[in-house]
């Protein structure tokens, strides 16, 4: 009895991936997964259906953005059938959006080893490998960028000690007083008498 309402439930969420209707399509599988926990004897049948069950809620999770369950429902289907192509390709796919692309290169490897005829897989290890490469290129430009950087903020501090160093000695210069020579003393003198006679 279980077995046939889960195998409705995966019908009817696959009819709501087909309408884009991702959400009632996890609740589906969801319930799915549940009848057949509660009343699992091992039997082929239900591990077959448990797998796919576990696959489609995986998608559904992915189109949803929900990466970490995508992630965790794809494993779930591995604990079943490590072999199953399609559960590898979903986690590896899950892994690369959550940032984890050696994880994701793994799975994606083993998938191909199971599968090498396999075009989607095959496309996904190329477009990994050209993310990391890129992202080794990105991180390499910004250590340089920093250490240009670093540079000419030291270059900046040693022009600064420079330009410090050349006015303190121009300072100390312009505070030294003129000596007064013995004439120039004289005159003052005279000048005094000069004034003092023309004001009596």
């Amino acid at each position: 009895m279980a077995l046939l309402e889960a195998t409705w439930l995966k019908e009817e969420g696959n009819i709501f991936i087909n309408q884009s209707e991702f959400e009632k399509a996890s609740g589906s599988y969801r319930k799915g997964i549940n009848l057949l926990n509660k009343g699992n004897t091992g039997d082929e049948q239900v591990k077959a259906l448990l797998l796919t069950l576990q696959h489609n809620l995986s998608m559904a999770c992915f189109r949803l953005g929900e990466f970490q369950q995508s992630r965790d429902a794809a494993s779930r289907a591995l604990e079943i059938d490590p072999n199953y192509v399609k559960a590898r390709f979903r986690r590896a796919v899950a892994n690369r959006k959550l940032g984890e692309c050696s994880a994701a290169m793994t799975d994606l490897k083993l998938a191909k080893g199971l599968d090498p005829g396999n075009r989607v897989v095959h496309k996904e290890i190329v477009s990994i490998r050209k993310e990391i490469k890129n992202a080794k290129e990105a991180r390499k430009a910004q250590k340089l960028s920093l250490q240009k950087a670093f540079s000419s903020e030291k270059a900046k501090a040693t022009a600064m000690q420079g330009v410090t160093h050349s006015n303190a000695n121009r300072n100390s210069k312009e505070k030294v007083t003129p000596s007064v020579s013995h004439n120039d003393a004289h005159r003052t003198s005279d000048d005094h008498s000069v004034a003092v006679a023309l004001c009596r």
